[in-house]
C-alpha cells in the first residue's frame, strides 16, 4: 500500500496504478465469490473502503504535487476505481441485507459526500491547473447524490443510472475540450435507451398490480423514467450552448472523411427528440395502465388526451423554433390519431349503441 501511494508522487505511470488497481479488486472479487458470508461483511467492506481510498488518492497525486492539469487518463482512472467499489459495495451490502435497497443509501450519499470534500479542498486551493479535477469531483458527487433515490426507490434503476452518468461524461467532455468523454457519453446514452426499450417497456406487459404496493410502485416507475428523459433533454440544452464555441470542422470533416458526431445541431435536435419520444411512451404506457387499475371508464379517454397533447406540444416546439425533428413527430403522432379514430368507430360496438 505504502509503494502504490508514494510511488505516483514520484513517477506519472498511470498504466502501473491501474494494474494494481484491477489486480486488487480482482482478487477481492474472487474471495468474494468462492469464500464471502455475511459475517464477514464488517471486515471485507473496511479494507475494500481503505483500498477506494488509496486508489482514489494515488490516481491524482502526482498532479497535485507537481500542479499538473488532469488528463483523461486521470479522469478515467478517478471512474474506474469508483466504479469497481461502488460495484462491489453493492453486491456485498445487498447479500448481507437480504437485497434491502436502502441499505445502499449509505453508501451512495458517503461516495456523495467524499468527493465532494475533495471539490471543496481543491476550491480552496484555487490553482488553475486544478480545474479539471474539480469539475470531475464535482460531477461524481452529483452522480452519486442524484443515484441516491434511484437505489433506494426501485430496483430497476440500472438505466436511470447510465443517463445520469451520460450526461456527467457529456458535461466533462465539454468543460475539458475532451472528444472521448463525449463518445462515451453517447454510448451510456445508447445503453440507458436499449434497456429502456427492450427491458423497462417491455416490463409494463408483466406488471403485478398489488393494492398494497401500487403507489409505490408507481413512484418507482416515475423516478426510473424521468430521470432518462431529464437528462436527455439537459444534454441537448448542454450540446446547444457549446454550438456556438465550436462552428470550426473537425478535422475529419475537412479531410472529407466520416464523421464520427453529427452537426451541433443536430446533436441537439436527437437529443430533444429522444427526450420528447421516451417522455410520451411513458406516459402512455403508464396512465394506460394505472387508470385501468383505479379507473377503467377513464382508461380511453386518457390514453386519446396523451396522443393528443403530446402532438400540440410537439406542434409548439416546432414554433418555438427547439431543435428537434417536430414536424416528423408531429405528422406521426396526428396518423396515429386519426388511426385511433378511424378503429375506434369502425368497432360494432359504437354503433350499436345508437341502434339501441
Amino acid at each position: 500500500a505504502r509503494g502504490v501511494l508514494c510511488f505516483p508522487t514520484r513517477r506519472n505511470w498511470q498504466q502501473l496504478t491501474w494494474l494494481a488497481m484491477l489486480f486488487t479488486y480482482g482478487i477481492f472479487g474472487l474471495h468474494y465469490a468462492s469464500h464471502f458470508t455475511p459475517a464477514d461483511f464488517a471486515v471485507q467492506q473496511t479494507f475494500l473502503v481503505l483500498f477506494f481510498i488509496l486508489y482514489s488518492t494515488s490516481v491524482f497525486i502526482h498532479n497535485i504535487r507537481l500542479k499538473l492539469p488532469a488528463t483523461p487518463l486521470e479522469i478515467l482512472g478517478l471512474l474506474g476505481n469508483s466504479a469497481l467499489f461502488f460495484c462491489l459495495s453493492s453486491v456485498a451490502t445487498l447479500k448481507t441485507y437480504h437485497n434491502d435497497r436502502l441499505t445502499l443509501a449509505p453508501l451512495t450519499i458517503g461516495l456523495a459526500f467524499y468527493y465532494l470534500c475533495h471539490a471543496v479542498w481543491l476550491k480552496k486551493r484555487n490553482t488553475k491547473e486544478d480545474r479539471n479535477l474539480l469539475l470531475m469531483f464535482c460531477a461524481l458527487s452529483g452522480f452519486y447524490l442524484s443515484l441516491t433515490f434511484p437505489v433506494i426507490l426501485t430496483e430497476q434503476w440500472l438505466g436511470a443510472a447510465w443517463a445520469l452518468q451520460g450526461l456527467m461524461m457529456l458535461w466533462l467532455g465539454y468543460k475539458l475540450e475532451s472528444r472521448f468523454l463525449r463518445c462515451c457519453a453517447w454510448l451510456l446514452y445508447i445503453l440507458s435507451l436499449g434497456r429502456l426499450a427492450l427491458w423497462e417497456f417491455v416490463a409494463y406487459n408483466q406488471l403485478l398490480l398489488d393494492d398494497k404496493q401500487f403507489w409505490n410502485h408507481v413512484i418507482s416507475r416515475c423516478v426510473q423514467f424521468i430521470i432518462p428523459v431529464v437528462c436527455l433533454a439537459l444534454a441537448a440544452k448542454i450540446i446547444a450552448k457549446n454550438s456556438t464555441e465550436e462552428s470550426k470542422p473537425t478535422v475529419m470533416e475537412e479531410n472529407g472523411q466520416f464523421l464520427l458526431f453529427p452537426r451541433m445541431d443536430l446533436q441537439s435536435g436527437i437529443f430533444m427528440s429522444l427526450a420528447f419520444i421516451v417522455g410520451f411512451i411513458f406516459m402512455r404506457l403508464e396512465l394506460a395502465n394505472d387508470l385501468l387499475h383505479i379507473m377503467p371508464s377513464m382508461w380511453l379517454l386518457s390514453v386519446n388526451i396523451v396522443w393528443i397533447s403530446a402532438a400540440c406540444l410537439a406542434l409548439w416546439l416546432l414554433k418555438r423554433n427547439i431543435p428537434g425533428f417536430w414536424w416528423s413527430l408531429f405528422l406521426l403522432l396526428s396518423a396515429g390519431i386519426f388511426a385511433r379514430i378511424v378503429f375506434y368507430f369502425s368497432q360494432p360496438e359504437f354503433w350499436g349503441c345508437f341502434r339501441q
